[in-house]
């Protein structure tokens, strides 16, 4: 058994994705395999194509797939991402009655953090927009975070134009 995902660049919270498993039978005839698809909790069964259907319990999806003498059969498994700042690891096994579920196959996936970050600067003068030399300027920063997740470690340089000093 082979299981791949499709390639992104990014994974993150509330995508779905597709896995591709492939069972391939060597043998000279044709032999129906077991196959079991446990999801990782952070991620959330969508549907399963297969032409021979399926059966899910919890997040345990199951098919019984006749693969022909000498070919292979691709099953596609869509999840929805429900987690994020995670590595997802998505495991199938597959096995017939001669052989018992032994053939293990799993993909690991790193779902991003997705932060939203808007940074704004204010500063206090008067209404005609004049400074004069020697007056402070008081500047309000504000930083803001439309998620959808908690931005972790984020720094904000503010740099002074020539002509100010920093006071405090």
């Amino acid at each position: 058994v082979d299981k791949t995902v499709e390639s992104r660049a990014k994974y993150a919270k509330g995508d779905v994705i597709a896995y591709t498993i492939t069972i391939t039978n060597p043998n000279r005839i044709a032999i129906v395999y077991h196959v079991v698809d446990t999801l990782d909790d952070g991620l959330v069964f969508v549907e399963a194509g297969s032409t021979e259907g399926y059966a899910i319990d919890g997040q345990t999806v199951s098919w019984n797939v006749t693969v022909g003498n000498n070919s292979e059969v691709n099953i596609t498994l869509m999840a929805l991402i429900n987690a994020s700042e995670i590595n997802l690891t998505n495991t199938v096994t597959a096995g017939n009655t001669t052989r018992s579920l032994n053939n293990t196959d799993n993909v690991t996936i790193i779902v991003n953090n997705l932060a939203n970050i808007t940074v704004t600067k204010i500063a206090n003068i008067n209404d005609d927009g004049i400074v004069a030399y020697g007056d402070i300027i008081d500047y309000v920063i504000c930083v803001e975070n439309y998620g959808p997740d908690t931005a972790r470690n984020v720094t904000v340089v503010d740099s002074l134009p020539e002509g100010l000093e920093f006071v405090s």
